[in-house]
């Protein structure tokens, strides 16, 4: 267990203290229709992003409250390179309404047609 956290431990000081970059696809532009939700029943939020290539595995849209607690997850089977968006209902992942409060999102793709890491810059 100890070799295994030292190892957890030395990727992550690769990762943090890198200059280069490394990606395969990802999303940038991430955009909320709305800066406040109602709680009205039919209040919805559209949450855009783009990608810089397909995402042949998908697309995750994770919605945190002001606590980082997962409140939602949104996903797309397939997400084509370029704008994206998903619509927010207002709703927890149970299908209830939630509470007013300060969210998050986090966009995250997936694709398997790469088999090397690209540099990006």
């Amino acid at each position: 267990m100890k070799k295994f956290v030292s190892v957890l431990f030395v990727l992550f000081l690769m990762v943090a203290f890198s200059n280069t970059v490394f990606a395969n696809v990802y999303a940038t532009d991430v955009q909320v229709s709305k800066t406040t939700i109602a709680l009205a029943a039919a209040d919805t939020t559209i949450i855009s992003f783009r990608l810089n290539e397909n995402a042949d595995l998908g697309v995750d849209v994770k919605i945190y409250n002001s606590s980082s607690v997962l409140v939602r997850t949104i996903s797309l089977t397939t997400a084509e390179k370029g704008v994206n968006s998903v619509v927010w209902d207002g709703k927890d992942d149970s299908g209830d309404a939630v509470a007013e409060d300060n969210y998050s999102f986090e966009v995250t793709a997936s694709d398997d047609g790469y088999t090397e890491w690209t540099k990006i810059s």
